[in-house]
Formats: structure tokens, C-alpha cells, sequence
């Protein structure tokens, strides 16, 4: 019994020792390439956030600029709407009044 556990821990050790001298090295080796292609994308890196930097500080700045003027047009739209909402009733009269004027010259040119 105690020979069989010996058999079967001695083939675990052996195997995790196998395993051990193999792994370790593709470990090394995966490690130094990833080192190896981080410091040759640094530059890549540092230029893609000083554009990112840059064009956040003009989406900043203009998209408030913007935002601004948007909301200037739409108070004006607001008043003007408000304004011309009384006189409704005068220009759909106005435009009816048009229209048939307009489909009666029609018929009298055919």
C-alpha cells in the first residue's frame, strides 16, 4: 500500500517536474514578447492619446459652443411659435383664400 501512494505521488512529482521544465521556459518566452511588443507600441500609444486629448479638449470646446447656439435657435423658434400662434386662424384663412384663387386660374387657362 505504501508503495503503490509512493508509485502514484512519485508520478505526480515527476510529472508536475516534467511539466515544470517545459512550461516554465514557454512562460519566459511569452513574457519577454509581450515586454518586447509593448515597447515597440509605445509610440503608437503616446500618439494616439495626445490625439485623443486633443480632440477632446475641440469636442469640449466646440460641442459647448454648439450646444449653446442650438439652445439660442431653439428659445427663438420657442418665441417666434409663441408669437405667430394667435395669427394661425388668419393665415390658414389667407392660404385657403390663395389656394382656391390659384385652382381657379388653373381652370380658366384649360
Amino acid at each position: 500500500m505504501e508503495f503503490l501512494l509512493f508509485l502514484v505521488f512519485g508520478g505526480i512529482a515527476l510529472m508536475l517536474a516534467v511539466g515544470a521544465v517545459v512550461l516554465l521556459p514557454l512562460m519566459l518566452i511569452g513574457t519577454v514578447l509581450k515586454v518586447l511588443f509593448l515597447v515597440l507600441t509605445i509610440p503608437f500609444r503616446i500618439v494616439g492619446a495626445a490625439i485623443g486629448a486633443i480632440g477632446g479638449l475641440f469636442g469640449a470646446i466646440f460641442g459647448g459652443v454648439f450646444s449653446l447656439i442650438g439652445l439660442v435657435f431653439g428659445a427663438l423658434a420657442l418665441a417666434g411659435g409663441l408669437l405667430l400662434l394667435p395669427i394661425i386662424p388668419v393665415i390658414a384663412l389667407f392660404g385657403l383664400i390663395w389656394l382656391f384663387t390659384r385652382s381657379s386660374r388653373r381652370v380658366a387657362n384649360s
